[in-house]
């Protein structure tokens, strides 16, 4: 479930915005879903050796987008931004910068790799977004699915999609392996 280098090339943004805490959950924004604040379990002691040691991390209260940022969607925000006809339902394919400038001028922010991983895994430690049993028909294999159009289209525990396999979701800094675990980057 770990973030992935800043020198890939080709993600799409995931985008959230702050939210207080309240007693009860808030109305989300159109298109986002509402993660409480809290604890959770992050990283993994039986994935990659980066993905070690698993351990507790908090975030605060935060919405997040459903689905990756469309094709469509960030034509919007950049006119000269091509890509392949029928496309437009598709997660879009950016660079960082590209991300980043996108999540401004929609009136957001790129998620911490913390914020990211809890949307993905919730607070129950599972292995996958939709539990602890792998099944292959839950994942995006690449981006010609379009946004929520795997065969089950599985969400994770708060509601968001292709959180698994596909393109690459980018957050709001490099990523560096978790301290202890011996992976010198």
């Amino acid at each position: 479930m770990r973030g992935l280098p800043i020198l890939l090339v080709s993600c799409a943004a995931i985008l959230l915005v702050a939210a207080e805490s309240p007693s009860a959950a808030p109305q989300a924004p159109e298109g986002m879903v509402y993660v409480p604040a809290g604890p959770f379990t992050m990283g993994s002691n039986f994935g990659d050796t980066d993905e070690s040691p698993e351990h507790l991390a908090t975030t605060k209260a935060y919405f997040i987008d459903k689905y990756e940022v469309s094709n469509a969607d960030f034509k919007k925000f950049d006119p000269n931004f091509t890509y392949k006809d029928g496309y437009d339902n598709h997660a879009c394919i950016v660079t960082w910068k590209q991300a980043a400038a996108y999540a401004a001028w929609a009136g957001k922010r790129l998620p911490t790799e913390e914020e990211w991983e809890k949307a993905a895994r919730g607070t129950d430690a599972r292995l996958y977004p939709w539990g602890d049993t792998w099944d292959a028909t839950f994942v995006a294999w690449d981006e010609t699915i379009p946004r929520g159009g795997t065969i089950m289209n599985a969400a994770s525990l708060y509601g968001c999609f292709d959180m698994a396999g596909g393109v690459r979701e980018w957050t709001d800094r490099r990523y560096k392996p978790y301290g202890g675990n011996g992976v010198a980057w």
